[in-house]
């Protein structure tokens, strides 16, 4: 009887196979995405607070949730409503520094940007509905 070898699966299969130093292969856990999303989400707005805290402060102007979530202040028709876009724009800078820190993966830097846009955008919609303004569409276009 001849006998053949048991098949292996490709990338040689067992973790021994692999050889030494090679990263162990990636298991999707959902709970880490979704922890990942959580912080990522928390700590964009803790830093665009931070960002607008200072702007605001600095000019001695008061600062709402308004400033988050709508366009109201953010129009590019005044030059405070250029910073305030700044803010934006720097919150974006911080959005990316939470992600190459939080996700760690570059292949997964775009899911997760798209990510905290859409959750910033359903945020957006539920404070004051459906941004409508070009002016918010044009701060998040360049911020994303």
């Amino acid at each position: 009887a001849h006998s053949r070898a048991p098949a292996t699966p490709p990338g040689g299969g067992g973790a021994g196979a692999r050889g030494p130093g090679a990263p162990a292969m990636a298991v999707f856990d959902p709970y880490l995405i979704l922890y990942q999303i959580l912080a990522l989400q928390c700590f964009y707005y803790l830093g665009m607070g931070m960002i607008m805290g200072v702007f605001h402060s600095t000019f001695n102007m008061s600062i709402s949730i308004d400033h988050f979530f709508t366009i109201t202040f953010a129009h590019l028709r005044s030059s405070i409503g250029w910073a305030e876009a700044g803010c934006v724009l720097a919150s974006s800078i911080v959005g990316a520094v939470l992600i190459l820190w939080i996700v760690e993966k570059a292949k997964k830097v775009a899911d997760f940007a798209f990510t905290l846009f859409f959750i910033h955008l359903i945020a957006c919609w539920s404070y004051q509905g459906f941004p409508t303004a070009w002016q918010w569409w044009g701060v998040q276009g360049v911020a994303g």
